[in-house]
């Protein structure tokens, strides 16, 4: 475990993010920490497993709010395209923005199934 007093760790806030704004989120830059055999997180070799394991947990949080966004982005997309109006109908009635939004929709549904399947 590395603690932020330790000298080489530098943090930064990330700003203007797309989804998750609640989420206290940013970077981390380990530049020469040095890490102490007592800070180290289970027996040697098992280390990888601990840390995939995490991993996998959050590549699963990830997938869920990647997923709610895009449903976001669906809706939205719908909801302008029956709004705004080109040649005195909503765009929503021309062809090519109906395949546009087809395969928003067509991601979605395969970003929300897969999540389903892997949960």
């Amino acid at each position: 475990m590395v603690e932020r007093s330790m000298p080489g760790l530098e943090t930064e806030t990330l700003h203007h993010k797309l989804g998750v704004r609640a989420g206290n989120t940013g970077g981390i830059h380990l530049r020469e920490v040095r890490v102490p055999a007592s800070h180290l997180l289970g027996e040697e070799g098992e280390r990888f497993k601990i840390a995939m394991s995490a991993l996998d947990n959050g590549r699963l949080t990830v997938a869920a709010g990647v997923t709610g966004t895009a449903r976001v982005c669906l809706e939205e997309s719908v909801r302008y395209a029956k709004e705004r109006e080109t040649f005195g109908k909503p765009i929503a009635e021309h062809q090519l923005v109906q395949q546009m939004m087809a395969r928003i929709a067509e991601g979605y549904e395969s970003s929300r199934l897969l999540y389903s399947w892997a949960v």
